[in-house]
């Protein structure tokens, strides 16, 4: 019963539409609405400026850690099993009519947590993967390619030094999963690279969204 309450906890922080939340709250435009009309902290960034891209990505962040300690605390059980489903919150949001995000900053906040805080020796995944998103990012300029290599990382990560399988495989095939049309347009060489300038994100609509 209280993996039950853990896993509806987790999914309603994840489910919680930070991006819009934040355009409501500041009084700016619904991402919904603008650029790629992805709800995360790309889409924020191009649509809204730096400082509410920052924000969103935060709270975004923030959703990944609180349910996985508020879910490991009531159920004491894997903090990826509550972590995958605080992302499927955020990719699934009720309120939204299931139209959400693509989940990389809940997602990894995920496993920042709980390699940090509840593995022997995992803090140091967490520069690591942060190195590998910065790096690729900074070499193509493309959110895209860099979360979902630095998510496969992860994955393989995960299985050679923890021996942990389904779980991470479950959440990075997630993550690849809300990144398909990206996929498609990287093999075809038309996926656009980030620019932050609003002028830019305002006749951008393709999503390179992470």
């Amino acid at each position: 019963m209280m993996l039950l309450f853990a896993v509806l906890i987790a999914y309603f922080v994840g489910s919680l539409p930070m991006g819009v939340i934040v355009a409501k709250c500041a009084k700016l435009p619904d991402p919904r609405t603008k650029g790629s009309g992805n709800i995360g902290a790309t889409n924020m960034v191009r649509t809204a400026g730096k400082k509410w891209g920052a924000l969103t990505l935060l709270l975004d962040a923030l959703k990944g850690i609180v349910a996985v300690i508020i879910g490991m605390s009531l159920a004491e059980t894997d903090g990826y099993l509550i972590g995958v489903v605080a992302v499927l919150g955020h990719c699934y949001p009720v309120w939204l009519r299931f139209r959400g995000g693509k989940g990389v900053a809940t997602a990894l906040a995920v496993i920042g947590t709980t390699h940090a805080g509840y593995m022997v020796d995992g803090w140091w995944i967490i520069p690591a993967l942060t190195a590998s998103w910065i790096g690729i990012f900074y070499a193509t300029r493309l959110v895209s390619l860099a979360s979902l290599c630095t998510f496969a990382l992860s994955a393989v990560l995960n299985i050679i030094f923890y021996d942990q399988w389904i779980l991470p495989l479950l959440l990075t095939f997630l993550i690849f999963m809300r990144h398909r049309d990206n996929i498609s347009r990287l093999i075809q060489g038309t996926e656009h690279g980030f620019k932050s300038s609003r002028t830019n994100a305002a006749s951008t609509t393709q999503s390179t969204d992470g």
